[in-house]
């Protein structure tokens, strides 16, 4: 016989874990698009910084797509990037809050981060930060 207060917990368990249809689908990949002349290294949290779910290095002017993680649609992820010179000591460091607000599974827009005469800043789902 399942005790109450154990049945209790695994309901709640799987209320969290367990997403509604049509609010949280799985994303197979997270894309970062690095949009300065250098490279640059993206981490990639939960939203509560207790995990990295990504980490690495991206071009000057290129595309990665990260799929350690499992991103779900109605979440919140930390993306940082770190710009870096020839001699990979930082030059800019700037990192978001994002909501993963798409509508379906097959949404590719990329999370773009930016380096321009000593600032730096990240654009993600039409909005830039840091505000």
């Amino acid at each position: 016989m399942v005790r109450p207060s154990r049945l209790l917990f695994v309901l709640a368990a799987a209320a969290v874990l367990v997403p509604l249809p049509g609010q949280a689908i799985n994303r197979l990949y997270l894309p970062t698009r690095n949009a300065s002349d250098h490279k640059a290294w993206i981490t990639i949290q939960n939203d509560i910084k207790t995990r990295n779910l990504d980490s690495g290095w991206v071009a000057a002017g290129a595309v990665r797509e990260w799929y350690a993680g499992t991103y779900l649609t109605g979440s919140y992820y930390y993306v940082r990037f770190e710009f870096v010179d020839k001699d990979d000591k930082v030059v800019c460091d700037t990192k978001a809050r994002l909501f993963a607000d798409y509508t379906n599974g097959n949404r590719t827009e990329t999370v773009t981060g930016y380096y321009k005469d000593g600032h730096c800043y990240i654009k993600a789902f039409d909005k830039i930060f840091p505000y």
